[in-house]
């Protein structure tokens, strides 16, 4: 690519989302014929009916969970060559939940263990856990994101504490939550989350160039 520097998709998308009403996301597909990205408008209606689905496993994440962006680009590259056929299977959406702009990737559910070793190269965990948010009563504040199993137990304890637990949309047997390990340098309080995010793009960096890509695909990365 050359010539005036231009906006990359990732950030073309962020600013989609951000001008997107609660409860809105968008589909990404990329067209094998001429490499360029579709987009296209998910519904809350659409993730609910993602929860019929018993033949995916959908991968939730945080956009910007340190960790994430890796996470991702690597199961698709390593597993879901761009440009290929197997390519297909491969899907991934963001949508814009509670303020908090998710990620979410869906494969074969026969083909789960690749995000566990797509997890384990980023050095982050699979929870079987649906991501929620703990939200004040009065203020309708987000207080606190969390991941757990959907339960009556959870929603009862914070009510108690008069406080109130929403569910991420997607919430079937078949969702995994990606979490940032115990021990991940992105709890350390002196500089940790700076020098994990560096590391992060390192490892990007070094990803699209094995593959001859860049953050667009097919196209080399920006000068």
């Amino acid at each position: 690519m050359c010539g005036e520097q231009q906006e990359s998709a990732p950030e073309i998308i962020s600013e989609l989302i951000a001008k997107m009403p609660e409860g809105n996301g968008i589909r990404i597909e990329k067209d094998q014929e001429t490499g360029n990205f579709n987009l296209s408008k998910l519904t809350v209606k659409d993730l609910f009916a993602l929860n019929d689905r018993t033949d995916q496993l959908h991968v939730i994440a945080l956009v910007v969970r340190t960790g994430a962006a890796y996470f991702y680009n690597y199961l698709e590259q390593t597993y879901f060559l761009p440009g290929t056929p197997v390519n297909d299977e491969y899907k991934y959406v963001v949508f814009k939940w509670n303020e908090l702009v998710w990620a979410i990737g869906s494969i074969p559910i026969e083909k789960s263990h690749y995000a566990d070793e797509a997890a384990k190269e980023a050095k982050m965990k699979l929870q079987t856990a649906i991501p929620f948010v703990v939200v004040h009563p009065k203020t309708t504040k987000v207080v606190s994101i969390a991941s757990a199993k959907k339960d009556k137990g959870w929603s009862e304890a914070l009510e108690e504490a008069e406080l109130k637990a929403e569910w991420f949309p997607l919430s079937s047997n078949f969702v995994r939550t990606l979490e940032n390990k115990n021990d991940s340098p992105v709890y350390n309080l002196h500089g940790g989350v700076q020098d994990a995010k560096i590391e992060e793009e390192l490892k990007l960096q070094r990803l699209w160039e094995k593959m001859g890509r860049g953050p667009h695909g097919n196209d080399p990365s920006p000068p």
